[in-house]
């Protein structure tokens, strides 16, 4: 599997994204998280994909980690799903 579930934790005014590597979802899956909100890691090649698919080939919206821990993400290019497309390594 090449997508996970993803979370953004909120503790007070500290967030965090957790990825579940262990639950490995496939491709539909993972279109179906977005379009319900819910987050997602995958590579950033298949982010970009993933992006240009919710966005039926209009765009796509590349955001940069909002928080130490975070991750480079993507979106739709309207955000219509307010989901995050993440990949890469953590924010340091």
């Amino acid at each position: 599997m090449d997508y996970y579930p993803a979370q953004i934790i909120s503790k007070g005014v500290n967030k965090s994204v957790k990825i579940y590597r262990l639950h490995g979802i496939d491709k539909a899956q993972a279109i179906q998280r977005l379009k319900d909100g819910k987050d997602v890691y995958t590579t950033k090649s298949k982010a970009n994909t993933l992006a240009k698919e919710l966005s039926r080939g209009q765009g796509i919206w590349k955001d940069d980690a909002h928080v130490i821990g975070g991750y480079r993400h993507y979106h739709d290019v309207d955000h219509h799903y307010r989901s995050h497309i993440f990949f890469g390594e953590p924010k340091v």
